[in-house]
């Protein structure tokens, strides 16, 4: 897989079948920075994402708790920057010490600025023309 691409997914079960096949393309220790409007899909996706990697706990968008960690075939570190984040906040968190194979998925990348790592793949999830449809524009890192 090379190159940004977009799919276009009609439902839920559609976007976790999408994640499911994608997930295979991660290495442990990738990002994926979510960015979306509100109810875009973000959380859906990542609990689709942890499913991939076997995560069995129920994932839920930690707007309060910031960081929320779980254990798969990677541990998968869910980070959630509704409320915006500063450097110093970031380092506050501890996500310099993941483990080396960790899958860092993070939602409101756009609200983390230059905290989300140059090499992360960047998933836009735009509304589609039904409810339940959504765009989901894929960005690789350089390189993938």
């Amino acid at each position: 897989m090379s190159g940004e691409y977009q799919v276009v997914v009609r439902d839920p079960s559609e976007l976790e079948q999408f994640v499911r096949t994608w997930a295979e393309h991660l290495r442990p220790g990738d990002v994926v920075a979510l960015h979306g409007d509100l109810g875009a899909g973000k959380t859906t996706f990542v609990r689709a994402l942890a499913r991939a990697l076997g995560v069995r706990d129920w994932i839920v968008s930690p707007t309060f708790t910031r960081v929320q960690e779980y254990r798969g075939r990677w541990p998968l570190v869910h980070v959630d920057f509704y409320r915006g984040v500063s450097p110093s906040e970031w380092s506050s968190l501890g996500l310099d010490e993941l483990p080396r194979d960790a899958i860092l998925a993070i939602e409101w990348a756009e609200r983390a600025g230059p905290c989300v790592p140059a090499n992360a793949w960047h998933i836009y999830m735009e509304y589609g023309t039904s409810p339940s449809e959504r765009y989901v524009r894929v960005v690789p890192p350089a390189g993938r």
